[in-house]
Formats: C-alpha cells, structure tokens, sequence
C-alpha cells in the first residue's frame, strides 16, 4: 500500500489529546510536507502511542523537525525494520 501526500500535506497525523495507540505496517509513505507552523513531521506528525514496522518514508519533507516522522511531546515511537530516504527538515538537522 502507498500514501502520498502529493508533495503539499502531510501524510498522517496521529493522536490528539488523548494517548491513542496505532501501529502501521507494510506501507510506504511518499511525498508527506509539512509546512508552516506545526511543520513536523512530513510523513508522520506523532502526538500519539506509534509503533511502526517494515514500512518505507521516502521524499517526505518538513519545514522544521522530522521529515519523516515528527515525534512530538509526550509521543511513544518505536521503529523497526523500517527505511528511510531522501527526507529533509529545513529548521533542524535531525530530519
């Protein structure tokens, strides 16, 4: 499966107040941006409880943190068997 945010929105935005538990698998998350204020996280903006596995972020990019993946306060991020490429975050050289 591929979700694409088109090069113009961020792919997924996970949780809200409440911890929320996703786990995301299998799937590749393409051409995520993040623009503006808030701009974290072009693939993934995580406020969220994520666990995410053999999945591919690939040209996904970020005005300030994570092209990839934002992993904000309070969030719980676990990666495994999992690539990354091609990402960029403008503000930060984490990416």
């Amino acid at each position: 499966m591929l979700l694409s945010g088109g090069d113009a929105v961020r792919v997924l935005d996970i949780g809200g107040p409440a911890l929320v538990a996703v786990k995301i698998r299998n799937i590749t998350i393409t051409h995520g941006k993040a623009i503006g204020p808030g701009g974290n996280g072009g693939g993934i903006r995580n406020h969220g409880a994520l666990t995410v596995e053999n999945t591919t972020f690939l040209a996904n990019t970020a005005d300030f943190d994570g092209g990839a993946i934002g992993n904000q306060i309070g969030g719980v991020l676990v990666v495994t068997n999992s690539t990354i490429h091609k990402i960029r975050a403008e503000a930060s050289p984490r990416g």
